[in-house]
């Protein structure tokens, strides 16, 4: 799956554009996959994640800058569980 970017260690879920997405936390990086399209980021390329909104039901709207292997520059924003968010802020130093 994430073959440049190591073994999956956490399976984070994600409401990307109204679709349900998965962040996979890798041993090097971040494997991001929605229903259209799939990043893959080492951990030092993830240069924000912030919160955006908090929502009900303890989840949060966020916004998470990230480069992939090429340098191409995305901005993403998704619905995350507060725990999730936790995990993914955690993985990657943030």
């Amino acid at each position: 799956m994430a073959e440049l970017l190591g073994e999956v260690k956490e399976t984070v879920p994600i409401l990307f554009n109204s679709s349900e997405g998965f962040i996979y936390i890798c041993e090097k990086g971040l494997d991001i996959k929605t229903k259209d399209s799939r990043i893959q980021s080492p951990f030092n390329y993830v240069e924000s994640i912030r919160e955006s909104k908090e929502l009900p039901l303890a989840k949060f709207q966020v916004e998470m800058v990230v480069y992939n292997m090429l340098g191409e520059k995305f901005r993403l924003n998704f619905i995350i569980s507060d725990t999730h968010l936790g995990i993914l802020k955690k993985a990657c130093g943030k």
